[in-house]
């Protein structure tokens, strides 16, 4: 039951609930049918015997009978002396076994004789110059048993049909209630996966009632719109602040370098290093928070163009060897050459410096990095694997978050600004390919991406 729907769920207690009603009420049905066949059989057979009774005389020639006699259709009267025998009878009349039964006047008794149920009346005729007789009425109730099963098969026939038509309704109406909740959760995925909050769930739900699910559309029309303003101001905020930043700390990055050519005492130059390693930090933090942003509001330019990702490769080794003989870090590359993708340079430049300076950064004294680039079902296979610190299980799922650092004290040394991976994985997702990482603590981590190869 935890499974199913709502909507099942209704229609299952529905259909349950009208079939029990339905067979109570067939229950009755029966039990009032044979309890008015009954009286109707008993007051057929009083009827028929007090009313041949009256056909009932005598004459000069012995007992009179008219023409009336026994016309109650069903009922079988037979006339007997005080000595129990037959004195008059209609042909095929029926006659039980007088020895058990006993007359009894004015009284119906219940007779069973070969199987066969049957209802027994008697009734005591007098006559004041003549012999008593006694009218004898027989009905066998096979009409009752034959009504009683004949309702039964009626009901064993109709009863599932009822419980498929009321299953069906049940269903029917319960999805036309429910249809504006699958409308609601369908807006609700849509605006959630597209990240569109500019939608509203009432565009999809225009024939919503003006009842609870209206209601409920409403409040989660409010919420996106408190969200869309919320978001919209932080993106603005981001694009605003990171505009603003970009021309001071130019500056400041240009004076320290024309100061740094200047000859000078060592103390200066050293602060002056400093603030210069700082500006560098920050405009490279300016730069990726307005990408970010950029890409939160859609506007980020992708231009595609076919690129030869093996020469771009080689190009990014090159240029992080520098970086990379700080820390007598040695490349091993295992790269086949001339593997294409349709991609925008500059932003598939700017991944795989990022992975590349990850794993410089946190690579060993005197490591190892190995990069290889693959042709694998169709996609390019890249992989970047360290010998370094390691990633813990539990902050593998974190590290494609924006500004999440695994140990932060060591931000303030190498530069990471904690969007790198973020802007990774970005990338790479508009790119239509996929990234995964897999790290052992103390034993290094690798990172291996699959990106469409061009045909």
């Amino acid at each position: 039951m935890k499974k199913l729907s709502i909507k099942l769920k209704v229609t299952l207690w529905y259909t349950v609930f009208v079939a029990a009603l339905t067979g109570i009420f067939f229950a009755v049905l029966i039990i009032s049918s044979n309890k008015m066949t009954e009286s109707i059989l008993r007051m057929r057979l009083t009827n028929a015997v007090e009313w041949a009774s009256k056909s009932v005389g005598y004459d000069e020639k012995g007992i009179k009978i008219s023409p009336d006699f026994g016309k109650s259709k069903g009922v079988d009267v037979v006339i007997y002396d005080t000595d129990n025998n037959v004195c008059f009878s209609k042909k095929n009349s029926i006659f039980i076994d007088e020895t058990y039964v006993e007359f009894k006047d004015r009284h119906i008794q219940i007779i069973e004789d070969n199987g066969t149920k049957y209802y027994v009346y008697d009734y005591f005729l007098t006559f004041k110059r003549h012999d008593n007789l006694w009218a004898r009425g027989i009905l066998p109730v096979n009409s009752e048993n034959i009504a009683s099963a004949s309702m039964i098969k009626l009901t064993l026939i109709i009863f599932p049909f009822i419980a498929l038509f009321t299953a069906l309704g049940g269903y029917f109406i319960t999805k036309r209630a429910f249809a504006p909740v699958s409308k609601i959760t369908s807006a609700a995925n849509e605006i959630s996966g597209g990240m569109d909050l500019s939608k509203r769930i009432s565009i999809y739900g225009d024939n919503l009632a003006n009842d609870e699910i209206s209601v409920l559309a409403e409040t989660f029309d409010k919420m996106f719109e408190r969200l869309q303003k919320s978001f919209e101001n932080e993106r603005q905020f981001t694009c605003d602040a990171s505009h603003e930043l970009r021309t001071p700390t130019a500056v400041i990055i240009s004076q320290c370098e024309y100061l740094l050519s200047q000859e000078d005492n060592e103390e200066k130059t050293a602060s002056l290093k400093v603030i210069l390693r700082q500006s560098k930090k920050m405009s490279k933090l300016i730069s990726e928070l307005l990408m970010l942003a950029r890409t939160d509001n859609n506007k980020q330019a992708i231009n595609l163009e076919k690129l030869n990702l093996s020469e771009r490769m080689q190009i990014v080794i090159e240029e992080m060897a520098v970086v990379a003989n700080d820390k007598n870090i040695n490349f091993i590359d295992d790269i086949h050459s001339d593997l294409y993708i349709n991609a925008d340079q500059t932003l598939i430049m700017r991944m795989l410096i990022n992975l590349m300076s990850n794993a410089v950064q946190y690579g060993n004294q005197d490591g190892l990095v190995k990069i290889s680039l693959h042709r694998v079902n169709g996609n390019v296979q890249g992989q970047i694997a360290d010998n370094g610190i390691g990633i813990s299980p539990e902050y593998l799922a974190k590290i494609w978050d924006r500004f999440f650092q695994v140990d932060p004290s060591r931000s303030n040394t190498n530069g990471s600004s904690g969007l790198g991976l973020a802007m990774v994985k970005w990338i790479i997702e508009k790119h239509n390919g996929t990234i995964v990482v897999e790290s052992t603590i103390d034993k290094g981590t690798v990172f291996t991406f699959f990106l469409p190869e061009a045909k």
